[in-house]
């Protein structure tokens, strides 16, 4: 049961979900960062190589200052989910907002990898709303990917009919340099009709569109970030091949 919600909330119904910091996790980082920074100091000390192991330290000890000034600055940090609302709180101040207000969700998705073979994908949502603000959920908060799938089908709830309403009037939607009606993909100054489509792609966070045309290179690749709203435009994009 989620209890102490702040002021700001109340009267926005029953909460479904809540988010805190993921505090133990930015301890561990700004720790590790530090005994970095400590066994370059201790190089130093035993070895007397001059200041290199010093000038290499400032790099791990720059970035676990900086971890711990993220832990502080996010102290009360907490995202809690309501039926038509969401309530964020951070540095003392809490915001909500509607889910309907949401006119944008950016989608960052950066994979990590070891011995150049990726392991796990880290998802950063930036949302703006109708009145221009912005607002950054990334690993900050425990539970992200969860997060990021509520924001997406509550947003979607609201944005899809209003899409798929001016498709069926015969109008293009636009997606950053992307777009789509009933004829058409387009892509910057280009054109794809729906029967010349080959595949779709979706692959470490881009999107590549393929044609039937003969061409070493597919018609579209972007990146996830630079496609706004990119959930509803794959979403879409399935949809017309599913019922073309």
């Amino acid at each position: 049961m989620i209890t102490d919600l702040p002021e700001q909330a109340y009267g926005l119904g029953t909460p479904s979900s809540e988010f805190r910091m993921d505090r133990s996790r930015l301890l561990l980082d700004a720790a590790s960062w530090l005994v970095i920074f400590a066994f370059f100091g201790l190089l130093h000390y035993w070895v007397g190589v001059g200041l290199i192991p010093l000038i290499f330290g400032a790099i791990p000890l720059g970035v676990s200052v900086a971890k711990f000034i993220k832990l502080f600055r996010n102290y009360d940090l907490r995202v809690i989910v309501f039926p038509e609302n969401l309530s964020f709180t951070c540095s003392g101040r809490t915001m909500s907002f509607r889910w309907d207000d949401v006119s944008i969700i950016w989608e960052h998705i950066e994979i990590q990898r070891i011995n150049f073979i990726p392991t796990r994908s880290i998802h950063q949502y930036t949302i703006e709303t109708n009145q221009g603000e912005k607002i950054i959920f990334d690993r900050t908060l425990k539970g992200i990917d969860a997060l990021g799938l509520i924001l997406k089908k509550k947003v979607g709830e609201h944005l899809i009919p209003k899409v798929v309403k001016s498709l069926k009037s015969g109008q293009t939607v636009q997606f950053g340099d992307l777009g789509l009606n009933n004829q058409v993909i387009k892509y910057k100054d280009k054109s794809l009709a729906w029967n010349e489509l080959k595949e779709i792609r979706i692959w470490e966070g881009h999107i590549s569109i393929h044609s039937m045309r003969k061409s070493l290179f597919p018609f579209a690749s972007l990146n996830y970030a630079v496609i706004p709203n990119a959930f509803i435009f794959i979403q879409l994009m399935k949809r017309f091949v599913n019922t073309g």
